[in-house]
């Protein structure tokens, strides 16, 4: 009877360890094909980039930024010494590249924009996978990797559209981790990064709404086992972190002497000053 027992201890033993290495196996094998598919979206986002990369001139929009950003180089400052509409922050990232790379460095610009996408196509993919699962998070990012540039070759350039996305995607990315907790100190960087998109680019500002509006949710709540008031903090501390960075940035340009310009430029001149009919 005892040898009975040792033997059935004996088995389920060996079951217990054949099926710990059958799901270890299986595991590995996930993980593999997972890599495969990660490199083999990489690879073609660059196949795909490689026109923008090797054109040795300005695509598109890159021109005018390129001449705002090279009078800043030169100790220039926007809105003054080079007029554009777009917000500073877009200039001081092109100023940035040519700093480093050498002036109207095209090769560069084009190296930086593609770091770019690969980086938003990387929150694209945390995105999916917080939400769903790995394999989500993949398709995602191979979505944005073959409709950004979809069928206009301009959409390769370093434009505002490229250069907004990846803030906009990664203050979402953070938003939406998993966290329960009252206080969450992370959605401040969040705003900041919302703040970030639109002195990009100003219709990245919309991206802030929605996303305030998913805080207070009653969804949202239930999902993380909030109280009301935990939510409204998570949108106040959002909202903190986008106002901060913006009079962050309005001291710089006072400090510059061009927030007035600045203003002017990338908001009151875009409004429509006069309107015909018939």
């Amino acid at each position: 009877m005892i040898e009975m027992d040792l033997d059935e201890d004996m088995f389920d033993g060996m079951v217990t360890a054949d099926t710990a290495m059958l799901h270890k196996d299986m595991l590995t094998r996930s993980f593999r094909q997972f890599r495969f598919a990660a490199l083999a979206i990489i690879l073609l986002t660059v196949a795909t980039r490689l026109p923008l990369i090797q054109h040795p001139q300005a695509f598109d929009d890159e021109v005018a930024y390129s001449v705002v950003a090279n009078a800043i180089v030169d100790g220039g400052r926007p809105y003054v010494d080079a007029i554009e509409r777009k917000p500073p922050l877009l200039f001081w990232t092109y100023a940035a590249i040519f700093k480093l790379a050498g002036k109207y460095n095209w090769v560069a610009l084009h190296v930086v924009a593609l770091i770019w996408t690969l980086a938003t196509m990387a929150g694209l993919y945390v995105i999916g996978r917080t939400l769903f699962d790995r394999t989500t998070g993949l398709i995602a990012a191979l979505f944005y990797s073959i409709f950004q540039p979809w069928l206009e070759p301009r959409d390769l350039a370093f434009n505002g559209e490229l250069v907004m996305n990846l803030p906009i995607v990664w203050a979402w990315a953070i938003a939406l981790r998993p966290n329960s907790s009252r206080l969450r100190p992370e959605l401040l960087l969040s705003g900041a990064l919302l703040c970030a998109g639109f002195l990009l680019k100003q219709p990245a500002a919309i991206a802030a709404v929605p996303l305030g509006i998913y805080l207070l949710l009653p969804s949202y709540r239930a999902s993380r086992g909030l109280t009301q008031m935990a939510s409204i903090i998570h949108a106040a501390m959002l909202t903190a972190g986008l106002v901060g960075a913006l009079g962050v940035m309005a001291l710089v340009l006072y400090e510059q002497g061009i927030l007035r310009e600045a203003i002017y430029w990338t908001i009151i001149a875009h409004a429509v000053q006069y309107v015909f009919w018939d």
